[in-house]
């Protein structure tokens, strides 16, 4: 499920992500990891894809191997520090 960040002409899109974060919240999660990496960042777009990017790599963690029903938004932000390591390491 991948998500598309537009900023004027400028397209990103973050090819990943899962429905396990169609979970009440997670979108609140996403808007708290934007804003502080807009408030760290020279490009606003460009945090607004890392934290997608970010945000799509936790959920996935949580959901790999089981079910999607059933995943509370707990679990997606205790998967944030392994996805921030992730992410880390490929870039």
């Amino acid at each position: 499920i991948p998500t598309i960040v537009v900023s004027g002409d400028d397209i990103l899109v973050v090819p990943r992500g899962t429905p396990a974060l169609g979970t009440g919240g997670s979108g609140d999660v996403l808007s708290g990891i934007v804003g502080t990496l807009v408030a760290q960042m020279d490009n606003a777009h460009h945090a607004a894809a890392l934290a997608a990017l970010v945000h799509a790599r936790a959920g996935e963690i949580v959901s790999t191997g089981r079910p999607l029903r059933g995943i509370v938004l707990k679990e997606i932000i205790e998967a944030m520090p392994h996805a921030w390591r992730m992410e880390s390491r490929m870039h």
